[in-house]
């Protein structure tokens, strides 16, 4: 999904566990802030064309919900935090996300259109975090480590955008965006959406074959941000 403030002229691209719903909620409670797009956009067969949550720039411009002018007018960001510890709160709402879509509707009709994420998570609640890593991500790493392929779990949400902003000094970087866009002074950003079921820091979750799985199958965004374990 994406946040449109047509006020100020921001479009926020919201990346999966980046800290993406605390500052969505502000952005809609006090920046005039609404959901891009408002609900999926389906084809006249059912077919989701654009998922509303977690939509990319390149969605929103390819079935033509924002055209090339509107988006060149407006301030886009976009949200990426460290591989290592996004794959820790992956795992965690992998787990009990069956639990969660008992009682959210909207998660409920997501999963029923996502077979293979329903696979994972059924995995991840019966399998342990370094098992799951292995399952996952090991063919990924070989293929990254012999030049086969290049995975990146933010390119898609971060291409086009004007600024990327990191999870883990969010506050400063909205900072940043604030005085760009005009703010009198900076508004802070309240937590919001933690992820259960994790310890709080991400080194506790890896055992050392999972470390360098991850550390092959996403150097490509290790690199490209400045992230290491």
């Amino acid at each position: 999904m994406a946040i449109i403030c047509r006020d100020i002229g921001l479009l926020f691209i919201m990346t999966p566990r980046t800290g993406c719903m605390a500052l969505g909620a502000l952005l809609r409670d006090r920046l005039g802030g609404a959901w891009f797009p408002s609900e999926n956009v389906c084809a006249d067969d059912g077919t989701v064309l654009v998922e509303q949550i977690h939509c990319s720039l390149r969605n929103l411009l390819d079935h033509r919900l924002l055209t090339e002018k509107e988006a060149d007018g407006m301030l886009k960001v976009a949200t990426v935090r460290n591989p290592f510890d996004s794959l820790v709160s992956l795992y965690a709402k992998r787990s009990r996300i069956q639990e969660v879509a008992k009682t959210d509707p909207k998660v409920q009709a997501w999963m029923q259109r996502q077979p293979l994420t329903m696979a994972d998570a059924d995995y991840c609640r019966n399998h342990s975090f370094d098992a799951w890593i292995r399952r996952r991500y090991g063919l990924s790493a070989i293929a990254s480590a012999l030049r086969l392929r290049q995975n990146s779990m933010f390119d898609r949400f971060t291409d086009g955008v004007d600024i990327v902003m990191r999870k883990e000094r969010l506050q400063e970087d909205w900072d940043a965006v604030g005085h760009r866009l005009g703010f009198d002074g900076p508004i802070e950003i309240a937590k919001r959406n933690p992820t259960q079921g994790r310890a709080s820091n991400h080194r506790e979750h890896y055992k050392w074959l999972s470390r360098l799985i991850v550390q092959s199958a996403f150097r490509y965004d290790l690199g490209r941000y400045g992230y290491s374990f």
